[in-house]
């Protein structure tokens, strides 16, 4: 049975399940802790100023 564009696959593959550990990203989970360690660009380097701008990233 093909795929349908309304079941959530594509390619043949089963739809998703959510799993906590890959996509939460609060403080204390390991996603989160793992993408605190790295660096992500958030802005345009013709948006920075010598004030930094609060920003609310990961949860």
């Amino acid at each position: 049975m093909a795929a349908t564009i309304d079941d959530g696959r594509a390619y043949g593959r089963q739809p998703g399940t959510w799993d906590p550990r890959l996509v939460e990203t609060g403080p204390g989970t390991p996603s989160g802790e793992l993408l605190r360690r790295y660096w992500h660009p958030v802005a345009r380097s013709t948006e920075a100023t010598a004030v930094p701008r609060q920003v609310r990233l990961l949860g």
